[in-house]
């Protein structure tokens, strides 16, 4: 395994699927309506380009691991996921910080489940982000909900508003879906995405925060998988990272 990134990465994005069955793939989730091509391409190029990420639902079940898996999927080839399991690897993270390692918490939680961070180790995780790319998912409905809960356990703002993308979400009448994903440019968190639920429509706000070209490319990439019946996430990440530069290019 060691001698295989990809697998590597591969073995530990698997790891965060706790419900059995495989692991679904951003295809999977255009395909049952969880998000649109558009905003599968932008979250995409937005992760391409060195963005932390975080997802979030109120309640469990609804697939905030599912989006979190798929956004490892988009890192770029080269960048190591690193998982940190406890405050001890969340101190060696600091020590040892690196632009080309990706540095996963399962859950910012208080449960006993493994990689699950809570109080100082979650507030430690989530100072990385200024200076290293971190990835994890937490119960939120919204980002009100999300800083009150970050801030309890002892994270800073500034710290919240250096994770370039948070994508939120909940279990609508028609299926799981992403409510709404906001972008930072580190001071501060907009709107970039809201679900228009009468219409059961994605919709796109203000000015993308990438490469507009390049988010399509990745969007006309999720069209073509769907019509080619590709699925499988290692099948998915394999086409992504054919596309993906380099981490640090």
């Amino acid at each position: 395994m060691t001698g295989n990134p990809e697998a590597a990465n591969l073995a530990q994005i698997d790891r965060l699927n706790q419900r059995g069955g495989r692991t679904l793939s951003f295809v999977d989730l255009i395909d049952a309506g969880t998000l649109s091509p558009g905003m599968a391409g932008e979250l995409t190029a937005i992760v391409e380009s060195g963005s932390s990420f975080l997802t979030a639902a109120l309640m469990g079940g609804v697939g905030k691991s599912t989006v979190l898996a798929g956004l490892l999927a988009c890192l770029p080839p080269g960048e190591t996921v690193v998982t940190t399991p406890d405050a001890a690897a969340v101190e060696s993270a600091h020590a040892g910080a690196s632009g080309s390692a990706c540095y996963l918490a399962h859950e910012i939680g208080s449960g006993m489940w493994y990689a699950y961070l809570w109080a100082d180790a979650a507030a430690r995780f989530i100072a990385l982000a200024p200076k290293a790319r971190v990835a994890s998912c937490l119960h939120a409905d919204g980002i009100d909900e999300l800083y009150a809960e970050l801030v309890s356990q002892g994270c800073s703002e500034s710290d919240v508003a250096a994770v370039g993308l948070l994508v939120f979400m909940r279990r609508m009448p028609a299926g799981r879906r992403v409510t709404s994903v906001y972008v930072s440019d580190g001071r501060a968190h907009r709107v970039r995405w809201r679900l228009d639920e009468a219409a059961d429509r994605y919709e796109p706000v203000g000015d993308c925060p990438v490469d507009a070209a390049r988010a399509g490319e990745f969007a006309e990439l999720y069209g073509s998988l769907m019509a080619e019946g590709v699925h499988e996430f290692p099948m998915v990440r394999a086409r992504i990272a054919c596309m993906m530069r380099p981490a640090g290019a």
